[in-house]
């Protein structure tokens, strides 16, 4: 007789086992959509801040670059007051004259650079702008589809701090 209770013990024990062996597979399958989706969030977020994080360091160098050419502007726009305070009756002797133009030139360049450098660094303001809010939209999705996870119980795993 006990080997009769160990052989319904040892059944019921491997029943027991396949059912939640089962029950185990069953879930994980069942979660596949949800992992699936969080996979792919986590892949667009790392994406969407690798370039948040270029265009940012892009800004920077434009900024620099539009500030040093403000200084020159400036520096030039001393030099060019300067000579015209020298003019006698609105006129320069000609090495002067001469010096003027080439400051003007100058000058001239300088305005054409600094209205490209401030319409890419505008265009690249509004990208950073649009990315931004796209990322910020897709962190709230994420966030919607973990509290949806959380609430059927499905652990999703942990994704870095995209924000």
């Amino acid at each position: 007789m006990d080997k009769r209770r160990i052989g319904v013990f040892v059944f019921l024990t491997a029943m027991l086992l396949a059912v939640a062996t089962g029950h185990s597979l069953w879930r994980y399958r069942s979660q596949a959509p949800y992992r699936d989706a969080w996979s792919q969030v986590a892949t667009k977020l790392g994406e969407q801040k690798t370039r948040i994080d270029s265009l940012s360091t892009a800004l920077a160098v434009l900024e620099a670059g539009v500030e040093e050419e403000k200084a020159r502007l400036h520096r030039l726009s001393l030099e060019i007051a300067g000579l015209e305070r020298e003019a006698v009756n609105g006129r320069l002797p000609s090495s002067e004259y001469r010096r003027y133009r080439s400051v003007i030139s100058r000058h001239n360049e300088i305005v054409e650079t600094h209205n490209s450098s401030v319409a890419e660094m505008q265009q690249s303001y509004a990208q950073y702008s649009t990315l931004v809010d796209t990322h910020n939209a897709l962190i709230d999705s994420a966030n919607q589809l973990q509290q949806t996870a959380v609430e059927r119980g499905i652990q999703l795993p942990q994704i870095e701090s995209f924000r």
